[in-house]
């Protein structure tokens, strides 16, 4: 059937009274195709002149049916024929030319001003488009997603969940359609502002998607003619104490167990959802033990300050949560893996591919939801994690999407091979601190899996390009013995070729010990799933002579923590003297280090 046909088919069925996703099943037609005909053709001011063509007609049967041949009835019959003209004539055009029969024209009324139509306009969601929202989204979701949104009214949600099935998108989708069903405002709660906003994006995109309009705002207001609520607010918020004070609504606090302070950002964004009538959803990937989340996905939060006797043990075993499990502190909880999650429909994965790409240990974390002990590493999670920063709000001077992110500004490569097939390669790239930033940057990391030498010097000569290096740390034993040849003979003749003893070891690990605890790093918080993970798996042990080392073995780390030792090679550049002049300088505690 032509477009044409379908939508003249369409308008038809709509002025007949059918709803709109009856329709779109019917003509086999999107149902937000059909909703963006209704408004571009005006169908529901059609539907009104239809109302008033039928009484005219109606009229006009009467008329006809007691017409004594008069004059006095011609001149009546022919004036109503003329309505009914006029009538046929309005519900046939598009609305926006379609002028109404004999309007007067007022001089005295305001004229309309032109222009770009306001956000309130724009964010108009009528019952018909909240339909056709709620069945695309019905359309788009997984069976796991399914079960999320079935206990969508539970008082409070706990979700462990794999890295990238979907969960920010999902949740995006289900506040809206929540919002615009119950006319409850819905809040977001990330570890940025700029990770909030990704939130955002996915409900502009989906409307416009199945709608064809574009929501604005930020906070979001959406008008709601049809619901008794008149309007609803989305709140997208970073998880800055002072800005998630004074809302009131559902919320969502997405990747829980990655965001600093995080029992007093729960504490304070809970109480936005105090009311009855308003719901909680946690929602992350695991990370470590020693992260405030881990009590609260325990149940160790609830127990604190309770008597013996009112406290509760959670059972938090997969198997226990696989298909989710009311608990006994009022939360509603679940872990989803991947493996979960692909046999329950998802169909995003390759699981083979996940498995090469992922040592056993980081598969473990990132996809089969289990928290990491790092109670053996050297280096502190909090103090990690406190490293991390968004660079769109702290280095104004980082531009990563052009050719040159830093242009001419000193920069530092480390770089850890990998022989041929074996394991992984990693490169991490240092800005030094320089006259107008203080710190040690982090500003990009490769790690490339599988990667034979040619693959390795190609991504070392873009790097080349992309940043001014001035010093490069290569592993220099073993595989790394033959690489380093060749980058010096090919690539970069001042590459230091770094050899592993218990003594050179020990000053990189102190190194970044020291810049660490006093805040002179900052790491780019885009690599957290690399770096953090590689450092935590370092762990101190000893040679056969007694003598201190550090060793990140294969079975309980990523890859030889490839990334951690790239990062490390880079510092071997940095100096103790200048570490000193950097704390004279910087507003950290002046408290001391115990180098071992």
């Amino acid at each position: 059937m032509p477009n044409i046909h379908r939508r003249e088919t369409a308008k038809q069925k709509f002025l007949a009274g059918e709803r709109i996703s009856d329709i779109a099943r019917a003509l086999d037609v999107s149902a937000h195709t059909i909703a963006a005909w209704k408004r571009r053709y005006g169908w529901e001011a059609l539907d009104a002149a239809g109302r008033v063509k039928n009484a005219i007609a109606d009229k006009l049967q009467n008329l006809l049916a007691n017409d004594d041949g008069s004059p006095a009835s011609q001149s009546v019959i022919d004036r109503y024929l003329g309505y009914l003209e006029r009538a046929e004539r309005i519900r046939s055009q598009p609305l926006e030319t379609s002028p109404l029969p004999d309007a007067p024209h007022d001089e005295s009324a305001p004229k309309k001003k032109r222009g770009r139509p306001k956000a309130s306009e724009k964010n108009l969601i009528d019952a018909d488009q909240t339909q056709a929202l709620l069945d695309a989204f019905e359309e788009a979701i997984f069976s796991y997603q399914r079960e999320w949104f079935d206990v969508r009214f539970k008082d409070g949600r706990i979700i462990l969940k794999s890295r990238q099935i979907g969960a920010t998108y999902y949740f995006a989708l289900e506040a809206l359609i929540i919002a615009i069903t119950t006319g409850r405002n819905q809040i977001f709660v990330s570890a940025s502002k700029k990770q909030a906003a990704q939130f955002r994006r996915n409900i502009i995109r989906f409307v416009k998607k199945v709608l064809d309009i574009d929501l604005q705002g930020d906070p979001m207001r959406l008008i709601l003619p049809d619901h008794e609520a008149g309007d609803v607010y989305l709140f997208f918020l970073g998880t800055q104490v002072s800005s998630v004070q004074g809302y009131s609504g559902d919320l969502y606090l997405d990747e829980c167990a990655w965001v600093r302070n995080f029992e007093d950002i729960q504490e304070v964004a809970s109480a936005m959802a105090l009311q009855a009538v308003y719901r909680e959803t946690y929602f992350t990937t695991p990370s470590t033990m020693d992260h405030d989340f881990y009590k609260f996905w325990t149940g160790a939060t609830y127990n604190q300050d309770r008597a013996k006797d009112d406290q509760i043990t959670i059972n938090i075993s997969h198997e226990a949560l696989k298909d989710g499990q009311d608990c006994p502190d009022g939360y509603w909880r679940q872990i989803v893996t991947i493996e979960d999650a692909i046999r329950k429909g998802c169909s995003l994965f390759n699981l083979d591919k996940v498995k090469r790409k992922y040592s056993p240990a980081r598969y473990a974390m990132l996809c089969l939801c289990q928290f990491i002990d790092y109670a053996a590493s050297v280096f502190n999670f909090k103090l990690l994690h406190a490293a991390l920063v968004e660079i769109a709000e702290k280095w104004k001077d980082v531009r990563p999407l052009e050719t040159r992110p830093l242009g001419e500004t000193e920069c530092w490569l480390g770089y850890d091979p990998s022989g041929e097939g074996d394991d992984a390669a990693a490169l991490v790239v240092i800005a030094p601190p320089s006259g107008h930033y203080k710190k040690y940057r982090v500003v990009e990391v490769i790690r490339m899996d599988d990667a034979d030498y040619q693959q390795q010097f190609e991504q070392v000569e873009l790097l080349l390009k992309r940043y001014n290096i001035t010093y490069m740390g290569i592993d220099h034993q073993g595989e790394g013995s033959g690489v380093y040849q060749q980058v010096v003979s090919k690539l970069f003749p001042t590459a230091e070729g770094i050899r592993y003893d218990p003594e050179i070891k020990t000053q990189m690990i102190i190194k970044l010990q020291t810049l660490l605890k006093r805040s002179l790093i900052e790491i780019d918080n885009v690599f957290l799933d690399d770096v953090l993970p590689a450092l935590l798996a370092i762990q101190r042990s000893g040679t056969r002579g007694g003598l201190p080392t550090y060793t990140a073995k294969r079975s309980a780390d990523t890859g030889h923590a490839d990334v951690a030792w790239a990062l490390l090679h880079a510092l071997q550049n940095a100096e103790f003297e200048t570490l000193i002049e950097l704390q004279a300088e910087s507003n950290s505690d002046e408290e001391s280090l115990l180098f071992f």
